[in-house]
């Protein structure tokens, strides 16, 4: 949506995510919501009852719905002979690994030098270290891999986090300079 948003500089149009629409409860509130306030529908529901109905519904009560799903299954399923599974989600699955490495780096980089060690308990491996021992680059390496890293700095006369020593002995790992 937003690729084609920017097609239009002079338009000043908001965009409002109406994720997990799996039942028909969920189209009526979507539907409400943008006859409150004016707008266009455009939906990638993958289930042919649910975009049918979307379809109808924005129709009868004149709110243009723009299918982009509907057509492009269709003409696949026409074209390999296969009809779709449509299950919602369906993507998310497929690149579950992803998301998950994702999920890491974010969480890696908000828990950088000692940041959020309430957090800590979320962690896969919490590394301690004095300045320059190397704690981000290899938090970092890790995130990529799919770990959720963080690092808490240990600084002369200031006492780590209690949250440190409420951790399992193998999620926190110590690192030296030499």
């Amino acid at each position: 949506m937003q690729t084609v948003l920017a097609q239009f500089p002079k338009l000043h149009a908001s965009v409002i995510k109406a994720p997990l629409i799996r039942d028909q409860r969920g189209i009526d509130e979507v539907l409400s919501q943008v006859a409150a306030g004016g707008g266009v529908i455009v939906h990638t529901l993958a289930d042919a009852r649910l975009r049918e109905s979307l379809n109808r519904a924005g129709k009868e009560r004149k709110i243009p719905a723009i299918d982009l799903m509907g057509p492009l299954l269709e003409q696949l399923s026409e074209l390999s002979g296969h009809r779709p599974i449509e299950r919602p989600g369906r993507y998310r699955e497929t690149r579950q690994d992803y998301f998950d490495r994702i999920e890491a780096i974010e969480y890696t980089v908000k828990h950088d030098d000692g940041r959020r060690t309430d957090e800590l308990p979320l962690a896969d491996a919490v590394l301690i270290g004095v300045s320059r021992s190397g704690k981000t680059p290899l938090s970092m390496y890790l995130a990529v891999h799919g770990w959720k890293v963080a690092n808490v700095p240990l600084i002369p006369e200031i006492p780590p986090p209690e949250e440190v020593y409420e951790l399992g002995r193998g999620r926190v790992i110590g690192l030296s300079i030499e």
